[in-house]
């Protein structure tokens, strides 16, 4: 069963593991920054997420720039 948008975002919203939410264009209509102590954590998470859609995982092993502010 899928789930409007709406939906999808209330549930995330509660997910103290949730550390960012984009709306973004592509095959996929959201990307998630999530933080877990672990990979059976996390593999919870994705199969309590599939109840809301498909779902893609990346998991990134280094970052070469870190948020950071811009001056406009």
């Amino acid at each position: 069963m899928r789930l409007d948008r709406t939906s999808i975002i209330r549930y995330i919203k509660k997910c103290k593991n949730v550390i960012e939410c984009n709306c973004v264009t592509g095959d996929y209509s959201m990307l998630l920054e999530v933080l877990f102590e672990n990979t059976m954590e996390l593999d919870r998470f994705i199969g309590e997420l599939q109840y809301f859609g498909r779902t893609k995982t990346l998991i990134v092993f280094s970052t070469s720039v870190e948020h950071r502010g811009v001056e406009l």
